[in-house]
């Protein structure tokens, strides 16, 4: 009897949960990994307007019926619906990408979204999602927070604990520079589409701002054009003009295409002019936006032992044709990948070190953040760095990421974590009171390097106060007082010397 009566519960309950599962749980009718969680969202031209994107296999898929995505302020209260675009992907395997644009969105307000997915028989809802829109540049509470990542793939094994980093921290945005998934194109997509799938619980929240690299490029960036959507630019972006730039709050965010200064292809010439037009502008506005950020997958500065690297070269292409640039119209802070291995800068410009500290840098600061390619290869740190390298480390098993808190129009905190453990293995604050161009004005041209041994002493010393001199000049000035140190030591000894001899002499 108590047997049966076990059984009966058991049963029961059994079907209580069922009945739960089948109500709650949206109706799907998926085909592929793609169907349900390639979701990602990113900024369309401005930040109050969001970019929903998802790709589907179905081949049930109509074409002719347009993607559609409903939100509102509350779950309960969906009463806006927003019509996108489709575009189907010539590929071995038939494939839609779909984009659906929110606009007109509240600053500082959270919305939730839903999909509505349609084929020719029915219409089916996704789970509901949300996110938050950024802040205005004249809001009264400034801060932002972004999570930097850069060269992760299927391999990379910190992928769970950066996805649960993103729920636990309220961050503004994702910046991915360079080299995703490894690649977006392996398999027919397939390799992007699950890559995407690890990353949903992070990109369908927070929107998701990526960086072509070089692993981009290898199919002329026909899937990340398509994937992904490029801010200010119509969808699918051309594949030559994928640079953008967006007004986040009070920084001013500026994307590259590195490899087009690598191959000196035809699409050079015009980033390099969009981007000098676009630094007007944005110096022209930093009243209300100060910072301005550089995402670049190839770095222009690093110390691996593969002198094979643009980066640890003489002779770099990206670092001759960007430097002068970002020196001249003031950015403050450039952050990179491709090297697997992490990096900071003091603020530098052509090798010199500009300053030892980041208070009211003269220059820009330079950062590498690539750990996250660890398990592809390990890019060593040479064990001779140079002098303007403040910091950098290479461990193999410890995967990083990046938290960039931008505080107000002064202050910015840059922290770096392991993955793993969440151990802090970096940070700095970087501060200025005010933005703008630098100056050239104390750095040495080469042939005045060696007019040092003219100078007085007052003038050096108030050239080592401000920090603006080469390598060469500090140890030109350490031989001086080296050799002013043995000067004094002589004479002291002929002086004690001479007292002695006197003293001698006296007695005597």
């Amino acid at each position: 009897m108590l047997e049966s009566r076990f059984s009966l519960f058991w049963l029961l309950f059994f079907i209580d949960i069922s009945i739960q599962h089948s109500i709650m749980k949206p109706k799907e009718n998926y085909n592929s990994i793609s169907e349900v969680r390639t979701v990602h969202i990113s900024f369309g031209n401005k930040t109050n307007q969001i970019c929903i994107l998802w790709c589907s296999t179905n081949l049930d898929y109509d074409k002719n019926i347009p993607p559609r995505v409903r939100y509102g302020f509350t779950k309960s209260l969906l009463s806006q619906i927003s019509i996108g675009k489709t575009v189907q992907f010539n590929s071995a395997k038939k494939r839609f990408f779909h984009r659906v644009v929110l606009s007109n969105l509240l600053p500082e307000n959270t919305y939730y979204y839903q999909i509505i997915r349609q084929n020719k028989s029915n219409s089916y809802l996704d789970p509901i999602e949300s996110f938050t829109v950024p802040q205005s540049p004249t809001s009264s509470s400034i801060t932002q927070s972004f999570l930097v990542i850069a060269d992760m793939g299927m391999r990379s094994g910190g992928i769970p604990y950066v996805v649960q980093e993103s729920i636990n921290n309220r961050y503004t945005s994702i910046f991915h520079i360079g080299d995703i998934a490894y690649n977006l194109a392996s398999n027919d997509g397939i390799v992007g589409d699950i890559f995407l799938s690890k990353l949903k619980n992070m990109v369908s929240r927070i929107p998701y701002l990526t960086v072509p690299g070089d692993h981009e490029s290898f199919d002329n960036y026909e899937h990340y054009r398509h994937r992904f959507s490029v801010p200010n630019q119509n969808w699918p972006a051309i594949s030559n003009q994928l640079w953008y730039s967006l007004d986040i709050g009070v920084v001013h965010v500026i994307s590259l295409v590195t490899e087009h200064f690598i191959k000196n292809d035809l699409a050079m010439n015009d980033q390099l002019d969009w981007l000098k037009n676009d630094l007007i502008k944005a110096n022209a506005n930093r009243e209300q936006v100060p910072w301005i950020f550089v995402l670049a997958h190839r770095p222009l500065y690093c110390s691996v032992e593969n002198l094979m690297e643009d980066c640890a070269s003489d002779n770099s292409k990206v670092r001759a044709v960007l430097e002068k640039i970002l020196f001249t119209y003031g950015v403050d802070l450039i952050l990179s990948g491709h090297e697997h291995c992490y990096e900071r800068t003091w603020p530098i410009y052509q090798k010199r070190v500009l300053a030892y500290n980041y208070k009211d840098a003269p220059g820009p600061v330079h950062i590498v953040i690539g750990t996250f390619g660890y398990n592809y290869i390990v890019d060593s740190i040479s064990s001779f760095r140079e002098h303007w390298s403040a910091f950098a480390t290479t461990h193999h098993k410890k995967e990083a990421f990046g938290r960039l808190n931008v505080f107000n129009k002064s202050h910015v905190f840059w922290e770096v974590f392991y993955v793993n453990n969440n151990q802090l293995m970096d940070r700095m604050w970087l501060i200025k009171s005010k933005h703008g161009p630098y100056s050239l004005k104390g750095i040495f041209p080469d042939k005045s390097v060696y007019a040092a041994r003219h100078m007085s002493l007052d003038e050096l010393k108030n050239l080592s106060q401000t920090g603006v001199y080469s390598e060469k000049v500090r140890t030109y000035i350490l031989y001086i007082f080296m050799a002013s140190g043995f000067l004094l030591l002589y004479l002291t000894k002929k002086q004690i010397y001479v007292f002695c001899t006197k003293k001698l002499a006296n007695r005597i």
